[in-house]
């Protein structure tokens, strides 16, 4: 376990080109250390453009930069911390994981559920031995301080994306127990459930818990879309429950169709009915509140085309870079980082570097210009 970390931790500093963090290595012994000490050298005869442009193969794969995704989780708006939190289950690298495991704490309901997506993404995206080790160290950093639902849901997401879904199922029954409005676990007890009739048990409590709270706020909504400023608070928490019923809809549809699941049209003729009335309230009160504030924004935060343009960009140059140091003993593992990137032009550029490392890419879709 130590050797494959020593490993992944060298392989992480190589890829996000952290001096720091080779320098740490490379003072210890054994043969991680001798090769930090290799990439270290490599690193520091480079020309800091060069490392800037290689840090670029470390960014998300949704097209945007590390630090515009990790500032994205701390911003006001729920809606940007949903944004990024998406973004870094993307971004194929152990070190997305911290931020994401923040992310299960947020205040907002639907910022938690995408963490957890995210991070089980994460985790199959990552290479076994990676994900084994980065999800291991981080369950372990968490388990001794386990002592609310909260962490427990934390936890569980953690083993649960490090490939140990019986030690998850366990941490998510009790921290299910003990929160109400622990959709999280409940949602993933639903999922992960192997017996029919248990799943669809599971299932009926949470859409009825959620009809109930759906049934207590739908009136305050329809006043406020018949008169007054609307309160923007009311707002936001109510776009966030429409968000969690129709999650936890399709997981319930999901439960009911899979073999032996029979039907439960009744509760989901009722889920879907209520979600349909609240929905209705609810778009007459955003439409009041654009009218009389027209400073209140709406609408799901899309930081894409622009994002994508200048990850595109950026990562362009810096395959383009990696060409010129061909020698440096790090260029096979960026390359092979490039060949992964999300961007078809970076992947082809960066296969054809690794096909013929004698010759220039092409760079044919990717644009002579932005090369």
């Amino acid at each position: 376990l130590e050797a494959a970390r020593a490993e992944a931790e060298l392989e992480r500093a190589t890829l996000e080109v952290d001096l720091g963090l080779l320098r740490e290595i490379a003072a210890g012994t054994g043969p991680p250390a001798e090769e930090a000490r290799r990439r270290l050298e490599a690193l520091r005869r480079l020309p800091s453009a060069d490392r800037e442009a290689l840090r670029a193969l470390a960014a998300p794969a949704m097209g945007l930069p590390r630090e515009v995704v990790e500032a994205g989780l701390h911003a006001s708006d729920a809606r940007r911390r949903w944004v990024a939190a998406r973004a870094l289950g993307y971004a194929k690298r152990p070190w997305a994981i911290a931020p994401l495991q923040r992310a299960l704490k947020d205040r907002d309901p639907r910022v938690r559920l995408e963490a957890a997506a995210a991070l089980r993404r994460l985790g199959r995206s990552l290479h076994p031995k990676t994900r084994d080790v980065a999800f291991a160290l981080a369950a372990a950093q968490l388990a001794p301080r386990v002592a609310s639902p909260e962490l427990a849901t934390v936890l569980a997401v953690l083993l649960e994306a490090g490939g140990r879904p019986e030690e998850a199922r366990a941490v998510y029954e009790e921290a299910a127990l003990d929160r109400k409005d622990a959709v999280v676990a409940r949602l993933a007890l639903v999922r992960g459930e192997p017996d029919a009739s248990v799943r669809l048990g599971l299932a009926r409590a949470l859409l009825e818990a959620l009809v109930g709270e759906l049934a207590v706020r739908v009136g305050p909504l329809e006043e406020a879309a018949r008169a007054g400023r609307p309160d923007r608070g009311l707002l936001r928490t109510s776009e966030s429950l429409r968000f969690v019923l129709e999650r936890a809809l399709r997981v319930a549809r999901d439960a009911a169709a899979r073999p032996g699941g029979g039907a439960t049209p009744a509760v989901l003729e009722e889920a879907e009915a209520a979600l349909a009335r609240f929905s209705r309230a609810l778009e007459a009160a955003l439409a009041r509140a654009r009218v009389v504030d027209p400073g209140f924004v709406t609408g799901e935060v899309d930081e894409g085309a622009a994002g994508r343009k200048v990850a595109l960009e950026r990562e362009v140059e810096a395959v383009r870079r990696l060409e010129a140091h061909r020698g440096a003993p790090f260029q096979p593992v960026l390359l092979a980082l490039a060949a992964r990137s999300p961007f078809d032009a970076v992947a082809r550029l960066a296969q054809e570097a690794q096909a013929h490392p004698g010759t220039e890419p092409s760079g044919s879709e990717a644009g002579g210009s932005a090369r």
